[in-house]
């Protein structure tokens, strides 16, 4: 016990890569400060509180038959842009790091790029080959084992969330992208903002379709209470008006999270319906 608790302290330090006690580290790329609390916390929270969940990402890859029982979780973000779009970029990025922190995720483990080519706005085209190169530094950095990002619709449509899904993919599609990369999937629009009604629309939806298999290339993180996205939230005050305070209370990706692997023969982006 004693040792697995060292490992996972180790882990949040920063520590990347397969260590001697097996902790894997996991990457998470997003597009702005702010997107990891209003998306991704049911993940986070389980990537950091139950190391174990690792392993179902990472299946297929070498070093998951070598993970030890209670091997820690290192999780890095990169975040391709600072959310300078009002002139903020210095407190946002100061704010993101502050809300890694409520999650677990220690500040040295958050890399945030001011890049001239990748802005904050709905009207910026973000580079494929831009986003490639930074990400591919981010993983060799930190030896980061897999990615978790949008999926080809970045769940509000956002021209940067659907960027950096893009270029992912067309890294998995080249070969320049050997490490699993999973996809959180876009709510249909009817259940996005019914909370906990919308989890449980959700479940329906996949028992319905028989898509009620989490097992292989399917992932479901669940997170019962809104306080880590409140938490999360709270950090980021500059952003924190009335109507993000509504999206924490009604979004489903509040309390789940839906991955999906990518596939090489499946990775290049589709049109998607609209949500």
């Amino acid at each position: 016990m004693a040792s697995s608790e060292a490992a996972r302290d180790a882990a949040r330090r920063g520590g990347g890569g397969v260590g001697m006690d097996g902790e894997v580290a996991a990457g998470l790329v997003i597009a702005h400060p702010d997107d990891e609390s209003m998306f991704f916390v049911p993940t986070l929270r389980a990537l950091v509180a139950r190391p174990s969940a690792v392993r179902r990402f990472i299946t297929s890859a070498p070093q998951a038959d070598s993970m030890e029982e209670g091997a820690a979780c290192s999780v890095h973000i990169l975040c391709l842009s600072s959310g300078n779009a009002e002139g903020l970029g210095a407190t946002r990025t100061d704010e993101l790091r502050a809300a890694a922190t409520t999650l677990g995720i220690a500040q040295s483990c958050v890399d945030v790029v001011d890049h001239p080519q990748l802005q904050d706005g709905m009207d910026q085209s973000w580079p494929s080959d831009v986003i490639a190169g930074l990400v591919s530094d981010f993983v060799k950095r930190h030896q980061i084992k897999m990615l978790l990002t949008f999926d080809d619709w970045g769940v509000s449509g956002h021209p940067n969330h659907r960027a950096i899904s893009h270029a992912l993919r067309g890294m998995v599609q080249d070969g320049s992208l050997t490490i699993p990369l999973w996809t959180l999937e876009s709510a249909l629009l009817h259940i996005k903002f019914l909370g906990l009604l919308g989890v449980l629309a959700m479940w329906l939806h996949a028992l319905l379709t028989r898509q009620l298999s989490w097992a292989g290339n399917r992932i479901c993180f669940i997170c019962p209470s809104m306080l880590p996205s409140v938490r999360a939230m709270c950090a980021h005050r500059s952003q924190f008006v009335w109507f993000r305070w509504l999206f924490v209370l009604f979004s489903v990706y509040t309390f789940i999270n839906t991955l999906t692997r990518v596939a090489p023969h499946s990775a290049s982006p589709g049109n998607k319906k609209s949500q």
